[in-house]
């Protein structure tokens, strides 16, 4: 039996979200890493966004960063 996706909001420390981001870099086009310096986006995604996570196993696997700072 596969393990359960759990679903979190704001839980995955700024590492975790570094982490998930450079596993994924690549599935990006252009690649993530070519676009952004992945550290300083994982902390602005951290400190500035509403993130909605997906876990397996505990372990980051999906992740969607909302900037809610726009009241129109």
């Amino acid at each position: 039996m596969s393990e359960a996706i759990v679903f979190g909001r704001n839980q995955a420390s700024v590492v975790a979200v570094e982490e998930h981001l450079r596993h994924c870099a690549s599935s990006f086009v252009p690649p993530l890493d070519s676009r952004v310096e992945i550290g300083a986006y994982a902390k602005k995604l951290f400190d500035r966004a509403a993130c909605f996570e997906a876990y397996v196993a505990h372990a980051l696997v999906g992740l969607v960063g909302v900037y809610l700072n726009d009241s129109a």
